[in-house]
This record gives C-alpha cells, structure tokens and sequence, in this order.
C-alpha cells in the first residue's frame, strides 16, 4: 500500500463517503512505488466534474471537456512544497486525427478502462487504499526492471501521439530507466511523425529532458532515435562537425555533474555549435525573448569575458550589458568549467572583482552615479539624447576613478566634456607620465 500525505488519505476518504469511487493514478503511483514523494496527484473518479466541485467548493474546475478539478495545499513552512491533486473522471478515448488529441471522449466507472489510455505501462497502474492495486499492464514489473513500455501496440500509440516519443525518452532521462525494445523500434519507425508536434511541445519535454537527473542519457538517446533533427534542425543535427561531435560527447558524459537548471544547460547546449549554427538551431524551437537574448549574449560574449584583464575592462563589460545578463554568462561559464574541466581562475578572477566592487561601492551604473539628468537640465543642459550620452560619459570617468563620483565633481566634468570634444573622446584613456 502506498504512504499518502494526510491530504490526500482526507480526499479519498471524503469522496469514498460521498459514494464515488475514487483512485489513485499515473505518475504519482509510480513515485511512490519507487520511494519518491510526489507534490503532483492525480485522482481517477467515476463523479463528474459537477459533483466533484460539490464535494469540494474550492476546487478549481481545469476542464469541462475532460472533467477535471483541481486542488492545492501550500504548505506556510515550505513555499515549494505546494501539494497540487487534480480529480478527474475516468474516460476512455477515441480516435486521434490530429496526432495529439482524441476526437471524443467517453466518461466511464471502470478504472480498467481508463489505464487503458494511458501511455506507458508504469503510469498505467492505480490503487484505492480500501479497493486495492490495479495493474492490468504489469506497470509493476516494469518498475522493477526499468523499463519504459508501451500500453498496447507501441506503432499504434505513436501514431495517435507522436509525442509520446519525446515523453518516452523524458521518462528515461528523469528515472535512469531503459526503452522497451519493441517502443525503440517503434519510435525509429515513427519518427518523422514527430513534424505533427507543436514546437511548444517539442521545447516543454527538451527542456524537462535537460533538467532531469540524467540528461546526457536523455540526450543520446535522441540522437540514436533520430530526433534530435526536430529539436535543432535538420541541416544542423544531420551534419554535425567533428569538434561538435567531441563537444557533444563530453557534454552528454558530464552535463549531469551541473546544477539541474534548464536554461542553463540549454545554453551550454548550444554552445556546442559555432556562431551561425548556433544561431540556426536556435531558431528552431519558440524560446521565450529572455532566453533567446541571453542565448544571443553567449555567442556574441562569451569568448569575450575571457579577455577582461583589469577591473575597468570588468566595469564597462558589466554595465554595457546589465548585471543579470552578465551572471547568466557568468554562470554559465562556471557550468562550462565543470563539463569540460577548464581552469577555474578566470571564473574565480570575474567573481571576485564584482565582490571587491560590490564591498567598496564603486559605482558601476548609470543609476549609481551621484547626479541624474535632472540635475544635467537644472545646471543649464538641454533636454533630449544628450542627457542620456553625458551620463554614459561620467559613468566611463568613475569606473576610472571611482573618487570623482560626487555631484559638484560630475556637474564640473560634464561642462568639461561639453566644452572639450578632446576631453570627451580621450576620457577613457590612462595618460602615462
């Protein structure tokens, strides 16, 4: 029997009392049964949605279509450990037309029925406390030999939802598990069924694939699926160089000794690419704008920030580029050290000029300077572009002297550069006496 939390032993309990059977299935079964304790529940009932809402008021109703509610627990003591339950009716699917959905849904009181939609043989097992374990599948025996097998026939499957590819080889990835030899084959059959599914799809499972404990399986098991092509590109995945290959290895043998954060991993991961085919592959799937600027900083910088020598070069590289931009690449490269075992002083060098800066309080924005542009305008400066160009100027003068960063010193320098085309180009420069 599995352990519950005392939530979800109250639910069952509560829709057990309400005269709708109900049980546990899917991915969180699975969990328990392999020692883990999972915050995600799935709950498989015979009530409707309507009825479910009855019994729980503050139940969130997800999907009318699939009768689904949903309940969450937060737990005041640990934020992240927010307990989410959705309760759903049991169903059986029709016919797939378009390769992700079935095209009707009929509702039902057998939970055989139910798990014999349900993809893979290890979340196709469910159990209620007082009605016991369900495992028409044999979703048990799979457990204990690792393996990821398909419920019914593996062709059949795929060909409702190509995705299942991807969930397949994520499943792998997350549980160090192994591919059923009949769903290998299936899946290198099936393969270019995979253009039927959505790039936002395709980038949710690579993202989770990357983030997972054994990313680098995860990985080579795309590549040997002939998959990979759907995530970067054909011309890219097909014709990979030798120094892309070597890099490929090495980041698949050690990317799992890094810390389990997918933007960063996907950013080292295409960093396996040179300029433009980085930039290529890159295109393929729909990053959001944040990550495509900061996957666009790391093939514009990142052989950049290996060069900075003094703590000025560190200074204006920083506020060129702003502070969060700066640490991812600046994580990144402490990501990269680890995969491919770099020498750390260059890292250890950037971390400790930003502390000494941070600790001395130099000013390293526009914002820390002791003057704004109000205060341009106010000593007799027009309005307008100028205003933003001066600060920029000032700014170059206190990352050499970070002393001058004082209001009545600034104000004097600035008439200085207004006056002196000289004085303002030759700002930066270190005279030597």
């Amino acid at each position: 029997m599995i352990k519950l939390p005392k939530e979800i032993s109250l639910i069952i309990k509560t829709m057990d009392q309400s005269g709708h059977k109900c049980f546990l299935v899917g991915g969180c079964v699975r969990d328990s049964l392999l020692g883990k304790k999972p915050l995600d529940w799935d709950i498989g009932t015979e009530a409707s949605y309507k009825d479910i809402i009855r019994i729980f008021p503050n139940g969130q109703v997800i999907s009318e279509k699939y009768s689904v509610v949903r309940l969450e627990y937060e737990n005041p003591r640990e934020p992240d450990a927010t307990i989410i339950v959705d309760i759903g009716t049991l169903r059986q699917e029709g016919e797939y037309s378009d390769f992700r959905r079935p095209d009707e849904v009929k509702f039902t009181d057998s939970i055989e029925k139910d798990l014999e939609r349900r993809d893979f043989t290890i979340n196709a097992m469910a159990e209620n406390p007082s009605l016991g374990f369900f495992d028409p599948f044999s979703g048990k025996e799979d457990l204990k030999n690792r393996k990821i097998r398909m419920v019914g026939d593996p062709i059949e499957r795929l060909k409702q939802d190509p995705s299942r590819m991807l969930r397949a080889v994520r499943l792998v990835a997350e549980l160090n598990f192994e591919l059923d030899r009949d769903l290998r084959n299936a899946i290198l059959a099936q393969c270019s069924l995979m253009e039927h599914v959505s790039k936002e799809k395709i980038l949710e499972e690579f993202s989770r694939i990357l983030g997972s404990e054994y990313p680098g399986k995860g990985l080579r098991l795309l590549a040997g699926l002939n998959l990979m092509p759907f995530i970067i590109g054909e011309d890219i995945a097909l014709h990979m160089t030798k120094n892309e290959l070597d890099d490929f290895s090495t980041y698949c043998e050690n990317i799992h000794k890094t810390k389990q954060n997918p933007r960063r991993r996907m950013g080292l991961f295409y960093l396996i690419f040179s300029g433009k085919r980085a930039l290529k592959a890159i295109e393929i799937l729909p990053h959001t704008a944040k990550d495509i600027q900061h996957f666009n900083d790391q093939i514009k910088y990142m052989h950049k920030i290996y060069f900075i020598r003094t703590k000025i070069e560190f200074k204006q590289f920083v506020a060129k580029i702003g502070l969060e931009r700066y640490q991812y690449l600046q994580n990144l490269a402490k990501a990269q050290r680890i995969v491919y075992d770099l020498p750390e002083e260059k890292v250890l060098s950037r971390d400790y000029l930003l502390t000494v800066i941070r600790n001395e309080k130099e000013p390293l924005f526009v914002e820390d300077l002791a003057i704004n542009g109000d205060d341009l305008i106010a000593a007799g400066f027009e309005e307008g572009e100028g205003i933003g160009q001066m600060l920029y100027m000032l700014l170059d003068a206190v990352h050499l002297k970070p002393q001058r960063n004082e209001k009545k010193e600034l104000l004097k320098l600035a008439k200085v550069y207004k006056k002196s085309w000289l004085r303002r180009t030759s700002r930066n420069v270190t005279w030597l006496k």
